[in-house]
C-alpha cells in the first residue's frame, strides 16, 4: 500500500512534455484514468474528446499558443497542410513517448522513495520501484497496442464550440 500510494504521488508530479506541432506550441500529458480517451484541450474555445484506445490512460493534448506568423506560412503553402499531416502525427508520439517514460521514472522513484523511508529496506525499496515501471509500462503498452486513430470517430466536446471537428486531421485549406 505504501508503494502504491508513493507511486502515485510519483505520478502526480509528473511535468508535461512541450511539442511543436506546425504553428502550434502543445504539451503532452499520460495520466492514470478510468476513463480512457484522448482528449485535446483548447483553452479557452473548450475541449475535444476521441475514444481513440482501451487501456486505464488518459492522453492530454493542450494548446499552450500559436505562432501567427507560421500559421499564415502554413495556410498559404502549397503543400502546408500536407506537410502537417506528415510531420504532426509523429512529434505527438514523440513527445507521448517522453512522457510515459517521465512517468514510469517518477512512479517509480516515489513507490522506491516512500517504501525506503518507511521500512529502511534497499531491496523493498527496489522492488517496489521495479513493480511501479512495471505496472506503468504494462499501462503504457496497453494504450499503444489498442491505439486506433479509426476509433477517433467517437467523440465529445465541451465549450464554445458546438460541432468538433471529425478528426485531429479534418482540417483542409479553402
Amino acid at each position: 500500500m505504501v508503494a502504491v500510494l508513493g507511486a502515485i504521488l510519483g505520478l502526480l508530479l509528473v511535468p508535461a512534455t512541450k511539442v511543436e506541432v506546425g504553428p502550434l506550441t502543445a504539451s503532452v500529458h499520460l495520466r492514470p484514468s478510468f476513463s480512457s480517451e484522448t482528449v485535446l484541450l483548447l483553452p479557452p474555445v473548450g475541449e475535444v474528446a476521441f475514444d481513440s484506445h482501451i487501456a486505464p490512460v488518459r492522453i492530454e493534448a493542450r494548446v499552450k499558443g500559436v505562432d501567427v506568423e507560421k500559421a499564415e506560412a502554413l495556410f498559404y503553402a502549397d503543400s502546408g497542410f500536407a506537410e502537417l499531416q506528415q510531420t504532426a502525427p509523429e512529434a505527438i508520439t514523440a513527445a507521448a513517448a517522453k512522457n510515459a517514460a517521465l512517468n514510469a521514472l517518477f512512479a517509480a522513484a516515489g513507490a522506491g522513495l516512500a517504501v525506503g523511508l518507511t521500512f529502511r529496506r534497499v531491496r523493498r525499496a527496489l522492488a517496489a520501484g521495479g513493480s511501479a515501471v512495471a505496472v506503468v509500462g504494462a499501462s503504457v503498452g496497453a494504450t499503444s497496442l489498442t491505439f486506433s486513430p479509426s476509433r477517433s470517430t467517437s467523440r465529445s466536446s465541451k465549450g464554445c464550440s458546438p460541432r468538433p471537428p471529425t478528426s485531429p486531421t479534418s482540417v483542409t485549406a479553402r
